[in-house]
């Protein structure tokens, strides 16, 4: 009965590792900074927001 555990055990460990590399391969872009040109708006007044972020190869979309 420990040759069933063993490979229940390996196929397992086979899942949780490609779910994790997985994840880690496509994670969300991480924000860096966000800036606001003009700080403080007034009502109506035009901005320009920038958002530097770190993405991976695939495209992201952020929502703002």
């Amino acid at each position: 009965m420990k040759w069933g555990n063993g490979i229940f055990k390996l196929i397992i460990w086979i899942i949780f590792s490609f779910i994790f590399i997985s994840l880690t391969y496509a994670g969300r872009p991480r924000v860096l900074s966000v800036t606001m040109v003009p700080p403080s708006p007034n009502f109506g007044q035009v901005v320009t927001v920038t958002i530097e972020f770190c993405a991976n190869q695939q495209p992201a979309e952020l929502a703002i």
